[in-house]
C-alpha cells in the first residue's frame, strides 16, 4: 500500500466510512494501583508484559495483583470484551499501540501505561482487536506516537482520528471468526517451527556436554581467563555519534555487532573508559538472563567499542587455552548449572566476575581443547543452520498472519471465499 488509508477507496462500497473513534465507545487510562489508604481489593492487574500479541488476547498465565480502592475499581474494572491498549513505553518487545482484547473471567485494572478500550455498540471486539493489529501493521499507530527523553507516548486523539471503514456486526463477526481460525493456523504451525529449532539447539547442546562430561583436569576459570565487566555509564552520557557502546542486541549469533549500539564521546571515553576497549579477537558473554549468549569479536568496525554494563570482555589469562573452546564450555550445561547454584537465593538472576572466579572447568592439554573446538564449532554450524532455516519460516509465516489480518479487516479479502493454504 502506498500509504496507510490508501484503502479506503477499495474497501467495499457497503462498508461505512468513518474515524477510528467511531469504533469505539469511551477509553479510560488505566491506574497505578496499592493505595495504601482505607479498604482495598486485591486485583489482577494487567501490563504490556501480560499482552499476548500472537492471539491478540490478554495472556491467560497469572496476572500480577495490585491494591485497588473499591471506588476507584469500580471506575477502572476491566469488563470481557474491553481493549486493553499499550498508551507508553517503548523497546521491541512491547511495541507502543499493542492492543490485546481482555476475555478473562476475573476482575482485573490495566496500568497507567495503558488504557482500556470499549467497543461502541455493534462493534465485534474481536474484530476491534484485528482493526488495532491492522493499524499497527499499516503504520497509523507509528504516525501518532510522540517520543520525549526515551519514553514513546500515543497520540491517541490523533490515532482515533485515522479514517478507516468497516461493515456491519454480522460481516464483522465472521471476519473475526475467520481470522481467529486462519491464525489459529499459522500459530500452530509457527509453534512447530519453534520446538523443531529447540530440540536442535538442546541435540547441539547435549553433544557440549558429552564432550565436557568425558574431561578431567578440573581448573579455575580464573587461572585460565581474564574477565571485565563493562561500565556503568548513564543515559546522559549517549551521544547520536562517537565511539559506539556494544548493547546486549549487538549479542547476534555468536557475533559481536553494532545493532542497537548508542554512542560516546570519544574524550570521554579516552579519559575514563579506554581499558574497556574491545579487541578483535575478544569474547564477550552475557551477565543478564540470557544464557549462552558467547560472541567473538571479528569484525574491525567493533574492535575500539565500548561493552555495557553487563556485557563481561573474556581474554585468555594463559597461553595454554584455546578460548574457542572456553566458549563451548560458557555454552554448556555444565556451565549453567554452576551459575545457577551461585544464583540460587540471589534476587537479581544475572552474573557477573564475582560469579566466573568461582566456576571450574575442565582442561585439557591444548591440543585435545582445539580438537574439541572441532568438533564442537561443526555441531553447531550444522545445528544453526537447521535454526536459521526454521528461524526464517517462522518469520515467513508472521509476515503471512499480518498480510492476512491487514487485507481480512480493510475489505481486501472476502472471508466467505477465501481458502488458506495454512495446514
Amino acid at each position: 500500500m502506498s500509504s496507510a488509508s490508501s484503502w479506503l477507496h477499495e474497501a467495499p462500497a457497503h462498508w461505512a466510512r468513518a474515524r477510528i473513534k467511531t469504533l469505539i465507545k469511551s477509553s479510560a487510562n488505566g491506574i497505578w494501583g496499592d493505595d495504601p489508604t482505607g479498604d482495598t481489593s486485591d486485583v489482577a492487574c494487567v501490563r504490556a508484559a501480560d499482552f499476548d500479541r500472537r492471539s491478540h488476547r490478554v495472556k491467560t498465565e497469572k496476572l500480577p495483583r495490585r491494591s485497588i480502592d473499591p471506588q476507584t475499581l469500580r471506575q477502572h474494572i476491566l469488563k470481557p470484551g474491553d481493549l486493553v491498549l499499550e498508551k507508553s513505553g517503548g523497546g521491541d518487545k512491547q511495541p507502543v499501540g499493542a492492543a490485546v482484547l481482555f476475555d478473562l473471567d476475573e476482575p482485573a485494572v490495566c496500568t497507567n501505561f495503558c488504557a482500556r478500550i470499549t467497543p461502541a455498540q455493534g462493534i465485534d471486539p474481536r474484530y476491534l482487536s484485528y482493526v488495532f493489529a491492522a493499524a499497527y501493521n499499516q503504520g497509523l499507530t507509528q504516525s501518532a506516537i510522540k517520543q520525549t527523553t526515551g519514553i514513546q507516548n500515543l497520540d491517541s486523539g490523533a490515532f482515533f482520528s485515522s479514517p478507516w471503514a468497516y461493515p456491519r456486526t454480522d460481516e464483522q463477526r465472521r471476519i473475526a471468526d475467520f481470522l481467529d481460525a486462519e491464525t489459529t493456523r499459522i500459530d500452530r504451525l509457527s509453534g512447530h517451527y519453534l520446538r523443531l529449532s529447540q530440540v536442535i539447539e538442546e541435540h547441539e547442546k547435549s553433544h557440549l556436554d558429552l564432550m565436557f562430561n568425558e574431561t578431567g583436569n578440573i581448573t579455575p576459570l580464573r587461572y585460565l581467563v581474564r574477565y571485565r565487566e563493562g561500565p556503568g555509564i548513564m543515559a546522559t552520557d549517549f551521544r547520536d555519534s562517537g565511539i559506539p557502546l556494544v548493547r546486549l542486541s549487538g549479542l547476534q549469533d555468536g557475533q559481536v555487532t553494532l545493532k542497537g549500539c548508542n554512542y560516546l564521546n570519544p574524550s570521554k571515553v579516552a579519559s575514563k573508559w579506554s581499558q574497556f576497549r574491545l579487541r578483535e579477537g575478544d569474547y564477550v558473554i552475557s551477565g543478564s538472563a540470557t544464557m549462552g549468549a558467547v560472541s567473538i569479536v571479528d569484525d574491525k568496525s567493533v574492535a575500539g567499542a565500548i561493552p555495557y554494563t553487563g556485557l563481561i570482555i573474556l581474554r585468555p589469562a594463559i597461553r595454554e587455552i584455546d578460548m574457542e573452546y572456553v566458549s563451548a564450555f560458557l555454552r554448556s550445561t555444565a556451565f549453567a548449572s554452576q551459575i545457577d547454584l551461585l544464583k540460587a537465593g540471589a534476587t537479581m538472576q544475572h552474573f557477573g566476575p564475582t560469579h566466573l572466579s568461582q566456576i571450574k572447568m575442565p582442561l585439557p592439554s591444548l591440543p585435545q581443547q582445539r580438537a574439541i573446538s572441532a568438533k564442537t564449532r561443526a555441531a553447531r554450524s550444522q545445528a544453526m543452520a537447521i535454526v536459521s532455516t526454521t528461524k526464517r519460516q517462522i518469520d515467513l509465516l508472521a509476515e503471512r498472519r499480518q498480510a492476512l489480518i491487514t487485507a481480512a479487516v480493510t475489505g481486501q479479502l472476502d472471508v466467505t471465499t477465501a481458502r488458506s493454504g495454512v495446514r
